[in-house]
This record gives structure tokens, C-alpha cells and sequence, in this order.
């Protein structure tokens, strides 16, 4: 699995240690600019980088109490949230811990969270029709379609236009 294979690739290369992940706690995305997923795990085995063996991928790698974590001179202040969204998970009892990872499945078509836009005053919708995995096009809806969709919208109570 791309993503599983990826996050043990990253923690591997900036911290030296071995990742198991166990459970995706977040997705972020910005349109098509980028992603970024935020996984939970254990550590299963490596060495913590230290500045003796730095490379190319991170100078060094160190644990923090909780506490201490705010008081850092980040990078991105951006992961604070993430970091306590994980902190919370650890902290709920096991049982009331969810587990989510991604898996790998074939679908006849693929749609993305946001379907619908208006541009240039017609409807359009994203989506891919592609056996494989495609990223999402956008396709002018045909008038009889696009009186469905505001149908449906109004019922749902989205608001028609």
C-alpha cells in the first residue's frame, strides 16, 4: 500500500527509527496543490538520528515531553494540531480508539468529496471514469443532468443554484 509504504519510508529516513503505522488520524488537502496524511503507530525498531549520523534527510531527530512541545522553534507551527490530535488518540482508553488505514480496492469509478462546481455559469461535475486510478476531470453536465442535480439539491436542501 502506497501510503503505508510511504509513511515508514519518511519516518525511517528523518528519524532513523522504524514505524508501524495503525491508524490514519488525518487527510488535509489543498485542491490539487497537496496532501498530507497524519498517521499514529508504533515504533518497532532503529536508532534515533543523532547529529553523528546526519544525512541529506534530516540533521537529527529527538523526543519531546508533551508539554514542551509549543515552547519549540518549529519550522511550521501548522503540525501543532496534528500533534495534538495524536497526542488524543493516545490517550483514549484502547477501546474507544478507532483504527483506519488505507486499503487498496478497484472501483468501476472513482468520485472525489466535492462533485459539483459552477463555472462560467454552467454546472460541472469532477469525477473519473477510468478503471485505474486517474486523478478527477471536470465535465460539463448535459442540460437534462443538470436539472437532476438541482432537483436533488433542492430536496436535500443544498440549495439549487
Amino acid at each position: 500500500f502506497f501510503l503505508e509504504d510511504g509513511v515508514k519510508r519518511e519516518t525511517l529516513e528523518e528519524t532513523g527509527l522504524q514505524f508501524q503505522p495503525t491508524s490514519l488520524l488525518s487527510v488535509e488537502y489543498q485542491l490539487f496543490f497537496w496532501q498530507r496524511f497524519t498517521f499514529t503507530g508504533r515504533i518497532v525498531g532503529g536508532t534515533l538520528k543523532t547529529t553523528e549520523n546526519a544525512d541529506k534527510e534530516s540533521l537529527q531527530a529527538k523526543w519531546f515531553p508533551c508539554n514542551e512541545i509549543e515552547s519549540l522553534s518549529l519550522r511550521l507551527i501548522d503540525i501543532l494540531p496534528l500533534i495534538e490530535k495524536g497526542i488524543v488518540w493516545h490517550r483514549l482508553d484502547e477501546s474507544k480508539r478507532y483504527t483506519l488505514m488505507p486499503t487498496l480496492q478497484s472501483h468501476s469509478h472513482f468520485f472525489v468529496g466535492v462533485l459539483l462546481l459552477r463555472r462560467q455559469q454552467q454546472w460541472q461535475v469532477l469525477s473519473s471514469e477510468k478503471e485505474k486510478f486517474k486523478l478527477p476531470y471536470s465535465q460539463t453536465l448535459s442540460e437534462g443532468l443538470e436539472a437532476t442535480v438541482r432537483s436533488i439539491l433542492k430536496k436535500e436542501n443544498f440549495g439549487g443554484e
